[in-house]
């Protein structure tokens, strides 16, 4: 008789909050942070199954850039416990956290990366899969909360973050997900154990100079409320390149804290929902593979680098610190927003590459599996992806996940490039060709026939 494998997980949640003043990424200014709303974590999770292992690692922040992730994949591999390969890392992309990249006018944090550099590495040598689980799933909607940020206009030109209610706008450019799904591990005495949700929606309400999660914090607070526990719940941000929480047919302010303490607590409910409603599915194999694939710079013109210059020219010398600039600027076409992509294009034109290694992550759990892309990628992206994987190769569950294993910046479809908007301004944070987002979706699709059982 053969013995039935036995799943095991562990699962730590550790404190990565600055104690001292920080820049803040996430905006066109520079912001240094004034104090704390809510804390940061590194949250880890190990599962074991056999010989083979995962380690998952979800940090609090806007972004963590690639060099950084292959030296801490570097760093744990040296450990010997885990290969590369098996190391997932990826951000929550809160515009309220410490700056790992220098971003326009925000500055990289070099002695808290190396803080949050040993707090990973340490937590990876530590983690034990110390506990049998079993693995629950499940689904569920919402009918708000997220939307697609970009809109047709009667010009015909598409707009990121247009006014409120704005005249000219006439619908949404694409879809969105308002789906939460929901992996939750438990042990024998079917005691909870960690909660993995996967949304898509961009992390940005709070603003300003205070550190916080923003809605990810307040969900996973919410959650350990309700149950009485101080479980983790890791946020796996779902493809939201044009996805946000701004309701444009409303004119309710929705931005600051209290923003996200509405999100969160809505995404908390919806989830302890789902956790309700949970089934439990065998989980017999797992595994891990990058797929590097290496995609050519972004295409831009002649003409858009004589427009640069021009910009550049002809702006009155504006210092980009004294001006609170936010997305409406974009919209109105501010004089400093307009250098500062023209500086962002022409810094691009002179020092862009040959092409650029993507590090795509092909995780399985069971029937499980998640897709991780180091970027933004457009919210078609994930739902091509879900409806592939569940469709043509009978997956229970799908994960795709953004801002995962480094970032190459916006990730849209090919056709969004000629309408304009925000996310397909070419600079050193957008470096991808428009070819990008079929490729990914042709690497993960290949992975899966190849793969196919």
């Amino acid at each position: 008789m053969s013995v039935k494998p036995t799943l095991r997980a562990g699962f730590i949640r550790t404190d990565i909050t600055p104690d001292y003043p920080v820049s803040i990424i996430g905006y066109f200014n520079e912001r240094i942070s004034e104090g704390v709303l809510d804390r940061l974590y590194l949250r880890a999770a190990t599962i074991v199954l056999n010989e083979k292992k995962l380690l998952f690692l979800q940090i609090d922040n806007c972004l963590i850039p690639n060099d950084d992730v292959e030296t801490i994949k570097n760093e744990i591999s040296k450990l010997g416990k885990y290969h590369k390969d098996e190391i997932l890392i990826f951000a929550i992309h809160t515009h309220t956290g410490p700056g790992l990249a220098n971003f326009y006018e925000s500055i990289r944090e070099e002695k808290y990366f190396e803080f949050l550099k040993s707090t990973i590495i340490s937590t990876a040598a530590k983690i034990e899969a110390d506990q049998e689980v079993t693995v629950h799933l499940a689904e569920t909607s919402y009918p708000d909360l997220a939307y697609n940020r970009r809109s047709y206009m009667k010009d015909g030109s598409v707009a990121t973050n247009p006014p409120k209610q704005h005249p000219d706008r006439v619908k949404p450019e694409g879809p969105v997900d308002r789906k939460l799904r929901l992996i939750s591990f438990h042990d024998q005495a079917e005691n909870l154990l960690g909660i993995f949700c996967n949304i898509s929606n961009h992390t940005d309400t709070v603003g300003d100079n205070l550190i916080s999660a923003d809605w990810p914090g307040i969900l996973e607070t919410e959650i350990q409320n309700a149950l009485h526990s101080d479980i983790p719940v890791f946020t796996f941000i779902a493809p939201q390149g044009n996805i946000n929480h701004l309701d444009f047919e409303s004119l309710e302010d929705q931005f600051g804290y209290p923003e996200a303490q509405r999100i969160g607590k809505e995404y908390a409910k919806h989830a302890l929902t789902a956790l309700n409603m949970s089934k439990t599915i065998q989980v017999e194999d797992i595994d891990s593979e990058v797929l590097e694939i290496d995609i050519p710079p972004r295409e831009f013109s002649s003409q858009q680098i004589v427009e640069a210059e021009n910009i550049i020219r002809e702006a009155q010398q504006d210092d980009v610190k004294d001006e609170k600039l936010s997305a409406d600027d974009i919209f109105a076409g501010n004089m400093v927003v307009k250098k500062l992509f023209a500086k962002n294009l022409l810094h691009f034109s002179a020092n862009k590459k040959d092409y650029y290694t993507l590090p795509l992550q092909v995780v399985r759990l069971g029937s499980i599996i998640f897709f991780a892309i180091p970027g933004e990628p457009f919210v078609e992206i994930g739902l091509e992806l879900i409806k592939t994987a569940r469709e043509q190769y009978d997956y229970d569950m799908t994960f795709p996940i953004a801002l995962a294993n480094g970032y190459f910046g916006y990730i849209p479809m090919e056709e969004n490039f000629p309408r304009g908007g925000y996310e397909v301004s070419t600079g050193i944070g957008n470096p991808l060709s428009r070819t990008a987002a079929q490729k990914i979706l042709d690497t993960f699709t290949g992975w899966m026939k190849a793969h196919k059982e």
